[in-house]
């Protein structure tokens, strides 16, 4: 959901318009459209803005997957993560014929060229730039991974709008998934005015995970604005892992301003308390058989109006 939001809010990459113009014109013409025919492909490297909400997509998913203990996570079409270094060498290659082992079963090419260009097939692998979507796999397919997820009911909310004194949770999640077990020596710090930080080691063994919760009291005075919360785990010989996730503070509502007055019928009570909560004047027809004297100008039934204790019956007789 998140990276499909955010490819609709994408501009709409150069390469891809006469992508897009291609279509019709094929369908006027009576042609099945294919995604090679263009002069953009789909999968073509040149679409920058989409390679960034894939690095998004991929690293919430990796993280969400290793958390929950998936052992295996096959990237689909990863090839598209990786683009050729400019200047990297297209040439024909000859390859040298080794006379002695012509017997070996196998393949025994003579040259290389018109290689298929992905990452799987053609170059050396230093001939590759990952993109954001590859810096994502590279980033979160490490035998340890360390970053900052969701409260610990949800590790993977991905909760960011607060109001000054409010409470924000978070929590360190640790995967060791090396051979040996790791210990972690972790820092954080959310970037207030005044900055709230935190230190704490945590041990995890062989295929095991350690989670540290992380909780933060938002001063009831904070200015709304975007804060940053940091972590970084070290752990090894002398590895470490950074991670950050951005918190918005709101502007603190205004109390709602309604001149008319409100019937409600509530007998549970619960709208009852948040309209009062909110500041709306209303008269409550649990009190009174009637309306008041001066009639309000509106009138409402609410949750559970017709499910309450009382019988349907009382509940009409009351007016």
């Amino acid at each position: 959901m998140r990276s499909s939001w955010a490819i609709a809010r994408l501009p709409l990459a150069m390469p891809r318009k006469p992508t897009c113009a291609g279509r019709p014109n094929n369908s006027r013409r009576g042609a099945c459209g294919n995604r090679w025919d263009y002069p953009a492909q789909v999968g073509s490297p040149r679409f920058e803005d989409r390679n960034q909400v894939m690095g998004d997509y991929v690293a919430d998913n990796w993280r969400a997957y290793r958390t929950w203990g998936v052992s295996g996570i096959s990237p689909w079409e990863y090839e598209m993560f990786w683009t050729p270094r400019p200047g990297v060498d297209r040439s024909r290659k000859q390859l040298a014929v080794d006379w002695d082992n012509l017997q070996r079963p196998g393949l025994s090419p003579d040259y290389l060229d018109q290689r298929v260009e992905q990452i799987s097939t053609a170059f050396e692998f230093d001939d590759w730039n990952p993109t954001a979507a590859g810096k994502a796999v590279l980033r979160n397919n490490l035998p340890v991974l360390a970053y900052i997820a969701g409260e610990p009911a949800a590790f993977t909310s991905k909760d960011h709008n607060f109001r000054a004194g409010q409470t924000v949770e978070k929590q360190l999640i640790l995967i060791n998934n090396s051979r040996q077990t790791q210990t972690f020596d972790c820092d954080w710090s959310l970037q207030l005015p005044q900055p709230i930080v935190g230190h704490q080691q945590a041990v995890a063994e062989t295929g095991q995970q350690a989670r540290i919760p992380l909780r933060f009291e938002l001063p009831a005075i904070l200015a709304a604005g975007a804060y940053e919360l940091r972590a970084v785990a070290r752990f090894g010989n002398g590895e470490e892992q950074k991670d950050s996730f951005t918190i918005h503070v709101l502007v603190a509502p205004t109390p709602a301003k309604i001149a008319q007055k409100f019937a409600l019928f509530d007998p549970i009570g619960e709208t009852a308390a948040l309209l009062k909560q909110l500041g709306v004047s209303l008269h409550d027809r649990r009190q009174r058989g009637v309306f008041p004297p001066k009639t309000p100008s509106s009138s409402a039934s609410w949750r559970s109006a017709l499910t309450a204790p009382r019988p349907i019956s009382q509940q009409c007789a009351m007016g």
